[in-house]
């Protein structure tokens, strides 16, 4: 998951004086990634905060006004406005020659020069918020309202970005499943101050002290097990509204919509904590009671995004004492929900079990940054936390409103986990010599709490980590990462020879041989995912009834673990037929396929896909096969035919055994199977079970000498029964002499005249002794035995 985080908003928990990229490398190459740097300066560029002297009306326009505004420059501007709002002494924002803005806020940006508006000319534009790209910041009531910075008491002339806060580099930062406090300001700035960018600054300020007033409401937690922790805290006197500017800017910055100053501090926090919150109007609440339990059968709550969800009992809801008035960590309900009217709320920090909101969330598709949160783990000491910032955040926003009571109900407490930590073991996984003190001082930075002398420490994981670290191992990975795994120096490993020598029986081997190999000959690589879904699988008449269902999918596209690589392989080729008509393509993976008991069973699989060259499905993939053979050396392959597989042609497939066992299957794809995969053209197949291919591969080349005595050929025709195939033919002549070294099938016929069922072939037979020159009769004595062979094995009717 990705979050954007403003570098000033770290900053008030982080004192550094690393520069934005300084930052950006030395976090990136420690814990979480900054995949991009973003600056809006450029995109504000000679647009400035201006002071109006004066407002006149312009001689020939009733709508315009002609003003004087310093922007501080020697003189003042002249620039033509037709806004509704202007007023002598007034802070607006001006856009000089050479900017670049939106006309009334459509359209695409046009670049500014000083023209004569109705014969007055103007140097310059007062723009309204939607000219500029701040509507979030700024909305309008109006479409002539221009944008009114009076306060922000900047002097004439700072650049808008720089008076509304904008003025503040942007990171894009990819925090990994595991690492949901790296979702947060806060835990940025922990990562930072740890990657020695800087001191960590923060101190937690405990949840206020309420008066004896009581509001009379009442939290009951039903269902303990999917919730640990609630807290309730309930406050009077409210002003729903607009929030200040600052923290407008900071959540837009973020990619957050301000709503009103209510939600907005719920998301602020979360986005400085780390930790999700809801607010509900108190006045909705029925019955006095916020119950937080699993939903009944049929039950449907209107959600915040106007869309009505039909529940069930597997979700958690937080209700009132007659209907669901949130789907828990994932939304709330629209009839709750804070208004302009709303007077009094109830601000919510909760911890709810990461799984069933998972499930919750991923069942309807309804993803949000608080279900994104909730379902990496979140920490029932975090509620608190959240809810003191809220209330300090409410205490400044809204200094006449009172906080009458806060509820805490806490059934579990969550666990602390304590771990033995050796930092000699730890020197010995990393490969590195790291001073025992450096190793402290590296989890103490991170918020652990090491505690012991010796060979063996005790460390105690804060509760921000409490679903992330398991043990010994992590924390050892914990000292590696802070310690730099660009600082370990590399080493070969001891008894090193050659990467054959080391590798020449193992899968990985050869993979890596095979990827080369079909990289070099003109195949590209495909990478599908290992989840896969019914759909296409009822689509190419694969049945879904052994597929592994996944319980918590992250989307309708993966709800099954694939048993084959074809099928998601033809998707792709259906996705880019359209720019890429003809491709030959492979993928390399584990299939997955279900186990008597326990985990599911990997397999290793190899499938190759030719379609749209020459339309010769069969003949590429088998074209494919030989070539593999050749290369790899299990040219000891049989070919036998297939007539009841749902994927391929009757006629046009085939299942390859190598010493009798059955390795995989080439051939081209039914007509049926091509038609749901949505195919414009025959495409041929070649799929593996590696594992078992591996033990028959080899590089090493046998030298076979230029033969010293020429060859004899031999023609021979036969009738025989259509089922057999031409590998149990070519079996058949060398099993005969070994004299007889080769054949070519050179004609096949089919017709009523031969019979049903039957076909006729003819061969050319190839005969040579290795030690002398044969003579006609030795010749036609081997071409005897053929027939006979024929006769006796097939009940073939020899004609030559």
């Amino acid at each position: 998951m990705n979050i954007l985080a403003s570098y000033n908003w770290i900053k008030e928990f982080l004192k550094t004086d690393a520069t934005p990229d300084e930052f950006a490398r030395e976090l990136s190459l420690r814990g979480p990634g900054v995949e991009k740097v973003i600056s809006v300066s450029g995109q504000f560029k000679n647009i400035v905060v201006g002071k109006l002297i004066s407002v006149e009306k312009h001689p020939n326009a009733d709508k315009l006004r002609v003003t004087q505004v310093d922007v501080g420059a020697k003189k003042p501007q002249q620039i033509v406005c037709g806004g509704s709002n202007l007023e002598v002494g007034q802070l607006v924002a001006v856009a000089l020659p050479g900017s670049s803005v939106r006309w009334h806020g459509e359209g695409e940006p046009v670049l500014l020069a000083s023209a004569e508006l109705r014969g007055v000319k103007s140097d310059g534009m007062i723009c309204g918020a939607n000219e500029i790209g701040l509507t979030d910041l700024f909305p309008s009531s109006g479409e002539r309202e221009i944008l009114d910075l009076t306060f922000t008491k900047a002097k004439p002339g700072t650049l808008v970005s720089t008076a509304v806060g904008l003025e503040d580099p942007i990171f894009d930062i990819e925090a990994t499943t595991n690492r949901p406090d790296c979702l947060s300001m806060v835990g940025l700035a922990l990562e930072a101050s740890a990657s020695g960018l800087g001191r960590f600054s923060f101190s937690e300020s405990g949840l206020p002290k309420t008066k004896k007033v009581r509001d009379g409401l009442k939290i009951v937690i039903e269902n303990k097990k999917l919730c640990s922790r609630y807290l309730g805290a309930v406050v009077r006197g409210v002003k729903v509204g607009p929030s200040p500017a600052w923290m407008r800017a900071r959540l837009s910055q973020a990619g957050i919509r301000s709503i009103n100053n209510i939600v907005d501090i719920t998301n602020y926090v979360m986005l400085e904590i780390g930790h999700p919150m809801h607010a509900f109007d108190r006045a909705a609440l029925e019955g006095d009671l916020i119950k937080i339990r699993s939903a009944k059968p049929g039950e449907k709550m209107l959600a915040l995004d106007n869309k009505e969800y039909s529940l069930n009992e597997r979700d958690l809801v937080i209700a009132d004492a007659v209907k669901p008035i949130a789907i828990a960590g994932v939304i709330g309900g629209e009839e709750s929900g804070t208004t302009e009217k709303t007077i009094s709320v109830v601000f919510e920090a909760a911890a709810f079990d990461p799984g069933s909101v998972g499930k919750t969330s991923r069942s309807r598709d309804l993803i949000t940054e608080a279900s994104l949160r909730f379902e990496k783990g979140l920490s029932s000491h975090g509620c608190a936390w959240a809810m003191s910032r809220a209330l300090e955040l409410v205490r400044e926003l809204m200094p006449e409103s009172e906080l009458t009571e806060i509820i805490d109900v806490n059934p579990k407490k969550s666990p602390v986990h304590v771990y033995g930590f050796r930092p000699a073991y730890a020197e010995s996984l990393i490969g590195e010599k790291i001073p025992a003190q450096k190793q402290k001082k590296i989890l103490e930075s991170l918020g652990f709490v090491v505690s012991g002398k010796g060979t063996k420490w005790s460390v105690k994981v804060p509760f921000w980590r409490e679903f992330d670290i398991e043990g010994e191992r992590d924390l050892v990975e914990e000292v590696a990462r802070i310690y730099g795994l660009h600082n370990i120096k590399p080493v070969l490993p001891a008894g090193f020879s050659s990467r054959i020598a080391q590798a020449k029986n193992t899968e990985f081997f050869w993979i890596d041989e095979m990827k080369s190999f079909l990289e070099a000959t003109g195949w590209t690589e495909t990478m599908t995912y290992s989840y896969t879904n019914a759909a296409i699988y009822k689509a190419i008449g694969q049945s879904t009834d052994t597929l592994l269902a996944v319980s918590n999918p992250l989307s309708s596209d993966f709800t099954h673990l694939r048993d084959k690589l074809l099928p998601n392989m033809l998707v792709a080729i259906k996705e880019n037929q359209e720019r890429y008509p003809s491709g030959k393509i492979y993928e390399i993976g584990n299939v997955f396929m279900p186990a008597q008991s326990g985990l599911p069973v990997e397999g290793l699989r190899f499938t190759a896909i030719s379609y749209g060259h020459n339309e010769e499905g069969f003949a590429s993939a088998k074209g494919l096969l030989e070539t593999l053979a050749d290369k790899f050396g299990f040219e000891g392959f049989r070919l036998m035919r297939m007539t009841d597989n749902i994927l391929f042609h009757p006629s046009r497939s085939a299942e390859i055994l190598i010493n009798g066992e059955s390795v995989g299957m080439v051939g081209e794809l039914r007509a049926e199977v091509q038609k749901g995969a949505d195919l414009e053209h025959r495409a041929g197949v070649l799929t593996f079970d590696f594992a078992k291919l591996v033990p028959n591969m080899k590089l090493a080349k046998i030298f076979m000498g230029i033969p010293t005595f020429p060859s004899i050929k031999r023609d021979i025709s036969f009738v025989v029964q259509d089922r057999l195939t031409h590998d149990e033919i070519m079996e058949a002549f060398l099993a005969v002499d070994a004299l007889v070294i080769g054949a070519e099938k050179f004609d096949e016929y089919r017709g009523p005249e031969i019979g049903e069922k039957r076909k006729s072939l003819a061969y050319h037979l190839e005969l040579r002794d290795p030690n002398a020159t044969l003579t006609t009769a030795q010749a036609d004595e081997l071409l005897e035995k053929v027939r006979k062979v024929l006769r006796d094995r097939f009940a073939a009717e020899v004609r030559s």
